[in-house]
């Protein structure tokens, strides 16, 4: 969704894949959000969006990690106003 909504001119923060093993990228600025890919019924609790304010509280929530789990990874933008775009794919386009 980050790359359509950037090829329509909205700008958009920087999006890293965020896994248990995937190393940190260090041009990461802080504050970050972190929001899961998929959530599935037998996570409950699984939450929504976490904003983390500094590497080691990042770190520490990787190191917590049990599963395979996937995320977005986004810095953190300050905003006046909140736009949500929803997307839907079809199997013909």
């Amino acid at each position: 969704m980050c790359k359509l909504a950037t090829e329509c001119g909205i700008k958009t923060p920087k999006s890293f894949l965020f896994t248990k093993n995937k190393a940190i990228d260090s041009t990461i600025e802080f504050p970050v959000v972190l929001k899961p890919i998929k959530k599935s019924l037998s996570e409950s609790n699984i939450f929504k969006i976490k904003v983390f304010y500094s590497a080691e509280e990042l770190l520490a929530f990787q190191n917590s990690l049990k599963g395979n789990e996937f995320f977005i990874l986004q810095k953190f933008i300050n905003k006046e106003k909140d736009l949500l775009i929803y997307g839907y794919r079809t199997t013909n386009a």
